[in-house]
């Protein structure tokens, strides 16, 4: 038997199927949070690999004690969903961290994509080895063409960044009676220009009403905004009533809820935002609904702007299009 599909087949038998819509690496690294784990930068054959971290004793058999394994993309795709169910049931695990990608032209010529971001994410990327030279530092009413888009870069409102230290550990720097450093160092947002509409992506901002200048210096079509409950003694995410009034301010067609669930403690309920959308939209003469997305689904603008809401495919579409194998209709 191939070797591929034996570990395959035993993978699926050790571990339970996941729910496919649950897949999300935050919630896998809030069920890691006890576990080492480690990421691969390499490359066998040129080809990535995964790194096991051989904690299990049925990992390490399946394995054949090896900490390397080189994988095709296809098993790639049953290994994402193994991954749930060894956080699930609190089992060794497996992380892939592919090279960094490149893009290659018609006539295959590979093209280095760029990372685009202010000056603290650029020290951040070149701390972790992404070239400084595909680094792009942009502040606010920077501007950068990509073949038929463009990307601008907009003032950032997460107040949660601005008193964010670099480091995190006893040697943090001391906020207390110093003015805060620039918040266009830290953070921007961004608007995407396309031939098929413009994307507003409010990165982690807090709500503003400066969300109202960009609306009207700019025609948005899309526009995310992080949505979330916040606990007891933190703000840190918008709320139902912020995602309402951003989307207002900024004269979008749609708004796209994001971010509630991704972080736990932060989980939020989408329907708050529809319930109020419904008891406003006609006193306040909304022209934007909301749109709920789901992990893994697919929103194409303008194509779905009628949509409210994402499924996944159902499925079974091609019921009854042959002869049913069974004793008798009544069964149906």
């Amino acid at each position: 038997m191939n070797n591929m599909l034996r570990i395959k087949r035993k993978m699926e038998k050790v571990y339970k199927r996941p729910i496919d819509n649950l897949y999300s690496h935050s919630f896998y690294s809030d069920l890691f949070s006890d576990y080492e784990y480690s990421l691969s930068e390499g490359k066998i054959n040129g080809r990535d690999f995964y790194i096991i971290i051989p904690d299990d004793k049925e990992i390490v058999e399946l394995f054949g004690n090896g900490r390397h394994y080189d994988f095709s993309y296809e098993f790639s795709q049953s290994i994402d969903r193994v991954l749930y169910s060894m956080a699930v049931y609190g089992k060794a695990y497996i992380f892939v961290k592919p090279d960094y990608i490149n893009e290659a032209d018609e006539n295959g010529k590979e093209i280095p994509v760029p990372f685009i971001g202010p000056k603290k994410s650029v020290e951040l990327w070149e701390k972790w080895g992404v070239p400084a030279d595909r680094c792009i530092t942009v502040r606010p009413g920077d501007s950068i063409k990509i073949k038929d888009i463009e990307i601008i870069a907009l003032d950032s409102f997460d107040r949660t960044c601005i008193v964010t230290t670099d480091s995190q550990g006893e040697d943090r720097e001391e906020l207390t009676g110093k003015c805060p450093t620039d918040m266009d160092d830290k953070a921007v947002n961004y608007l995407i220009k396309t031939p098929g509409g413009n994307i507003y992506h409010s990165g982690d901002s807090h709500y503003s009403i400066y969300f109202a200048k960009h609306g009207k210096d700019y025609d948005i079509d899309v526009a995310f905004g992080s949505y979330g409950e916040n606990p007891v003694g933190m703000q840190d995410k918008m709320t139902s009533v912020d995602i309402l009034r951003m989307a207002e301010a900024l004269r979008c067609k749609v708004v796209v809820p994001i971010h509630y669930d991704v972080w736990t403690n932060f989980m939020a309920d989408v329907n708050e935002i529809n319930v109020l959308y419904h008891m406003k939209k006609d006193r306040l003469g909304y022209e934007f609904h909301p749109f709920f997305w789901e992990v893994g689904g697919k929103y194409v603008y303008p194509t779905d702007k009628e949509k409210r809401a994402y499924h996944h495919r159902r499925g079974f579409e091609d019921c009854f299009e042959a002869p049913q194998n069974i004793p008798f209709r009544s069964l149906l």
